[in-house]
């Protein structure tokens, strides 16, 4: 437990609660630990995806660990302020944050005065997962496949707009590159987080969205919008008829970045940790 927990915990994606507690448990079985109240701070909006997922794994976890667990929404800046509030909690191991791309590894390298230090101020405590996103229209649109939504946006007299769950978000990136490849004249719309994000969509104040497939799901299957692409390797098996944008010749194809596994570094301590993760997922646990 003194080796992970003496920095700020994150949570670095979610998948099962299997997957993130049992490093948890690990970490009571070495220490008294957990004596006290959890907090798991949710750096995005309530009713977004990674709320959802966080507040559906808490009480696994809760009852894992033998102790009670709340979560706390600071949304806002693609995740920074949460993950700052988190980084001026004490260093005891009592302080989670649900860590994403956005707010790791995006942040630093386009803010112009970063908040923290990813790297110095948090450790990795459980990779969960990560989970792609879903280009959607209204179901009423015109464009059936990913091609002729992009010919009837070349061909519109004033841009069209996609929206994303905010200002240098992972899904703007991908739709900037979309963008890039394609020669397509789109204007990006940001929102604070996911849930206002599917909304406006469904409110028509979007052309289209760039959104978590988590998010999007229940208004796909009820046929309120239509998915022109996934950002994933391959299709999904539970919608094979989506094409990947690889397949558009957008590299954008997977939502986390592939690296060696994930190495944990204490820095009181001068000891390091493997993790059995092949991947930096989009989302996770982080411990401050």
């Amino acid at each position: 437990m003194k080796h992970l927990m003496t920095r700020r915990a994150i949570l670095a994606g979610l998948a099962t609660s299997a997957a993130t507690t049992a490093p948890l448990s690990a970490l009571a079985q070495t220490a008294a630990y957990p004596s006290r109240l959890i907090k798991i701070i949710m750096p995005w909006n309530a009713g977004g995806g990674g709320d959802v997922l966080v507040r559906a794994m808490t009480p696994s976890l809760a009852q894992r660990l033998g102790q009670s667990i709340i979560v706390e929404n600071r949304s806002g800046a693609i995740g920074t302020i949460g993950s700052l509030a988190a980084a001026r909690s004490p260093a005891d191991g009592y302080t989670l944050v649900y860590g994403t791309a956005d707010s790791h590894s995006i942040a630093p390298h386009i803010l112009k005065t970063p908040p923290y230090d990813s790297k110095k101020e948090f450790v990795a405590v459980a990779p969960i997962g990560f989970t792609p996103l879903a280009l959607i229209v209204p179901a009423s649109h015109a464009a059936k496949t990913l091609t002729q939504f992009l010919q009837i946006a070349k061909e519109a007299k004033d841009p069209m707009t996609f929206g994303s769950w905010g200002q240098g978000s992972s899904g703007q990136i991908i739709m900037e590159a979309l963008k890039q490849k394609t020669r397509v004249d789109l204007l990006h719309i940001p929102y604070n987080g996911t849930a206002p994000l599917m909304q406006a969509q469904l409110a028509d104040q979007v052309n289209c969205t760039i959104v978590p497939v988590l998010v999007a799901e229940q208004y796909l299957r009820a046929g309120r919008v239509r998915s022109l692409a996934i950002t994933a390797r391959e299709r999904l098996h539970s919608f094979t008829d989506i094409p990947v944008l690889k397949e558009f010749g957008v590299v954008a194809s997977d939502n986390y970045l592939e690296r060696p596994p994930l190495k944990v570094v204490d820095a009181g301590q001068g000891g390091d940790r493997h993790g059995p993760v092949v991947g930096v997922p989009r989302s996770g646990w982080y411990s401050c």
